[in-house]
């Protein structure tokens, strides 16, 4: 089996599965603002740094009220572009901008991939990238500390 590449443009849904108030979906890789920007109506353009900008998404449903949070290499958790797509708190909506960056070009991210990243691009030591696998498998708040 292949190992997943690095010069893939990686999407996944970033937050807990069930409703809440925000849902947001993270995108990381060379080509995270282009794939984002593919979704919009109007395009919106490439921030310099970090942006908080409203846009309306366009996915399957019809508009969305969302708004990006644009990481520029290599000032970001991954050492990548990154561009977060935050909007309300529905999973079905979460779920359908997701497919929609699958279908833009992007690559469903695997579990811990997010970490991988950040890991191989020397944002993480090996202590660290563990110690973020052993804080989202904690099931108590004794594993939470122990993890923390």
């Amino acid at each position: 089996m292949n190992s997943p590449s690095r010069d893939d443009t990686i999407a996944a849904v970033c937050t807990p599965a069930g409703r809440g108030l925000r849902a947001a979906v993270r995108v990381s890789g060379p080509r995270a603002f282009e794939s984002v920007r593919s979704l919009c109506s109007p395009p919106p353009p490439r921030p310099p740094h970090l942006s908080y900008t409203p846009v309306a998404l366009a996915p399957r449903l019809g508009s969305l009220p969302a708004r990006l949070l644009f990481f520029e290499a290599p000032r970001s958790f991954t050492g990548e572009e990154v561009v977060e797509i935050h909007m309300p708190g529905s999973p079905e909506l979460a779920g359908e901008v997701l497919s929609a960056l699958l279908s833009a070009g992007c690559r469903a991210a695997g579990p811990g991939e997010f970490t991988r990243r950040a890991f191989l691009n020397g944002k993480l030591d090996i202590s660290q990238a563990e110690a973020v696998a052993r804080l989202a498998a904690a099931e108590g708040e004794a594993a939470r500390r122990e993890a923390l």
